[in-house]
């Protein structure tokens, strides 16, 4: 997975001179600039310079009608209201960008991801098993690893809570034996 494996040193300057070079380009060229930076953002845990770079990436989208960023733009925001515990802003960025029948299906992963946390988050536990077992389904026919652990956890946590503890145990140990396979130590943390 990528963002294990990220130099951010590296990154901070490609992104940075992304944008700089970007500024007299096509709406799409800045878009995608800063949903690099955005994403930049969300590794660092800088949850405001994402809804700055995803909102600009979101608007410039919409000018350039380019749907995929105007997702893309959705998704980083939803990321960063989930994290910050703002979960029915992060449930509505979830749910705009869901609307399209052409996400990709890794978006269409992320997605159903963000929505199992944000509906565990709002106390809407049926609807976030459903959403977590449709991202392990497409996660484990993409082939997803990193996020098959992740929907797992989502899935894990909203059993414990539902008091399905044999499922919980179920999907969260299968959640760490994914994660260390991959070296999210991170993931395995969460679970422990």
């Amino acid at each position: 997975d990528f963002r294990l494996r990220r130099n951010l040193v590296e990154w901070q300057r490609v992104a940075a001179a992304g944008l700089r070079l970007s500024t007299d380009g096509s709406p799409t060229l800045q878009a995608a600039m800063r949903l690099n930076a955005a994403t930049f953002a969300w590794c660092r845990g800088a949850m405001a310079e994402v809804h700055e770079h995803a909102d600009a990436a979101r608007r410039l989208s919409v000018r350039a009608q380019w749907l995929a960023g105007q997702r893309a733009a959705l998704v980083l925001n939803g990321n960063a209201f989930l994290a910050g515990g703002r979960m029915l802003e992060a449930v509505e960025a979830y749910e705009t960008a869901q609307r399209d029948d052409d996400l990709s299906e890794s978006t269409r992963v992320s997605v159903a991801i963000g929505l199992a946390y944000g509906m565990w988050g709002l106390g809407r536990l049926a609807k976030a098993i459903e959403y977590g077992e449709s991202a392990v389904r497409l996660s484990r026919i993409l082939g997803l690893v990193s996020s098959e652990g992740i929907a797992l956890l989502s899935l894990g946590e909203t059993s414990h809570e539902m008091g399905d503890l044999e499922r919980a145990r179920s999907a969260l140990g299968r959640s760490a034996e994914l994660c260390g396979t991959i070296g999210n130590r991170a993931g395995e943390a969460e679970v422990a």
